[in-house]
C-alpha cells in the first residue's frame, strides 16, 4: 500500500539569499531544481522521497534563473539544513541551475542528474566549466525530444569525467511525465550505486 507523501514547506536563507522549498522523505539528501512554472513536488519527486530526503526548490520563473542564483550562497544555505554533501537533480530549464551548482561547488555534490537538459547553452555555444564537474552524472533524454536536449547530453558526456547518457524510448521533453516508472527506476538505481552504475552500464535506450 502506498502511503501519502507528507510535504513540508521551508525557507533557505544565507547572506541575503531567500529561497522557498518543499521537502519530503528521509535518507540521503537530493536537491531538486524543477522545471519552471511546474509543481515543486511532482510525481517523480514523490516517488524518490520514499527512499531519499527530497528538497525541491522554488526557483525564479525567469529564462536565465541560473544566473540569478549564487551557487556559493545556495551551498551555504543548504548546509544549514544539516548536511555537507548532497545530490542535485535538474529538469528542463531547471537543469542549468543544477549544473551550475555542480560546477561551482564540486566538493559539495555527490551525484548530478539532468532530465531533458535543453537550455544548457544559453547565449554561449557551450556551458563553461563542464570539466570541473566531479560528481557522477546521469542524463535522461526522451527519444521524441527535439528541443536540443540530446545534443546537450552528448556534450556533457564528452566533457564530464563520469557521465552516463540514456535515451528514454517514446518520451518527449517532459521525459519523467511520459515515462515515470522508467525514469524513477533508473534514477533510484543511480542514486544507490553512483559511479558503479556508470561503470556497469553503457549508454542505452530505456524501453517499456
Amino acid at each position: 500500500m502506498t502511503t501519502q507523501t507528507i510535504i513540508k514547506e521551508g525557507l533557505l536563507a544565507a547572506n541575503g539569499l531567500k529561497l522557498h522549498y518543499s521537502e519530503a522523505g528521509d535518507g540521503n539528501p537530493l536537491i531538486v531544481f524543477p522545471a519552471h512554472n511546474t509543481e515543486p513536488f511532482d510525481a517523480l519527486a514523490k516517488q524518490l522521497a520514499e527512499s531519499n530526503r527530497v528538497i525541491s526548490l522554488n526557483l525564479p520563473n525567469a529564462p536565465n534563473a541560473a544566473s540569478t542564483l549564487s551557487a556559493d550562497e545556495l551551498s551555504q544555505a543548504i548546509k544549514r539544513l544539516g548536511f555537507e554533501r548532497y545530490s542535485v537533480m535538474g529538469t528542463a530549464d531547471g537543469a542549468p541551475d543544477a549544473l551550475a551548482q555542480a560546477i561551482a561547488t564540486p566538493g559539495d555534490i555527490d551525484k548530478l542528474i539532468l532530465l531533458a537538459p535543453a537550455r544548457l547553452f544559453g547565449s554561449a555555444n557551450e556551458p563553461r566549466g563542464l570539466d570541473r564537474v566531479t560528481a557522477a552524472t546521469l542524463i535522461l533524454v526522451g527519444t521524441r525530444d527535439t528541443s536540443g536536449a540530446a545534443e546537450a547530453g552528448r556534450l556533457c558526456r564528452e566533457k564530464i569525467r563520469s557521465c552516463h547518457l540514456s535515451f528514454v524510448y517514446g518520451a518527449g521533453p517532459n521525459v519523467a511525465a511520459d515515462r515515470l516508472e522508467a525514469c524513477f527506476r533508473t534514477i533510484n538505481d543511480f542514486l544507490e550505486e553512483g559511479e558503479q552504475f556508470i561503470i556497469c552500464r553503457e549508454s542505452q535506450m530505456l524501453r517499456p
